[in-house]
């Protein structure tokens, strides 16, 4: 029996590069016949560590529900790009790089949105991309936004 493909995995944070990214990686999802993994990597307020206040209760559950959001939108928009590629999305605890570096051990390719500020800094690449492409384990796609 053969065994399924590797998915593509799209990092997103919840800005407009990051869905742009999730468009490049939907329509590159169907022309290689691969599944498309969306991660959302999240660090939770640490609770019980004396840097002031942290969120509980209601406040943590509004920075899940956010973080669930982005994921909903971002698998929205994976759907409507590319109807007939098989889309997951899940919310990782962690850093993000370390966490799209991990994926990347299972992954056909990790694609990112670039954050672009404009100017000079506009030319230069996220943290997140630099990152995830010097230590991933797959090739990694820095996606532009829109000029």
């Amino acid at each position: 029996m053969a065994q399924e493909p590797a998915p593509i995995v799209v990092g997103i944070d919840g800005s407009e590069d990051g869905l742009q990214a999730v468009r490049w990686a939907a329509r590159e999802a169907a022309l290689r016949g691969h599944a498309l993994r969306i991660v959302h990597a999240f660090i939770w307020p640490m609770m019980n560590v004396p840097l002031g206040p942290s969120p509980v209760g209601p406040q943590e559950g509004g920075l899940r529900h956010e973080a669930e959001g982005f994921v909903g939108e971002a698998i929205a928009l994976a759907r409507s790009t590319a109807p007939d590629v098989a889309i997951t999305g899940d919310i990782v605890t962690g850093s993000a790089v370390p966490t799209l570096v991990d994926e990347s051990h299972h992954a056909e390719l990790v694609v990112v949105g670039s954050r672009g500020l404009g100017g000079f800094s506009g030319l230069l690449v996220g943290s997140v991309g630099v990152g995830t492409a010097a230590h991933a384990s797959c090739p990694v796609v820095i996606v532009r936004g829109v000029p």
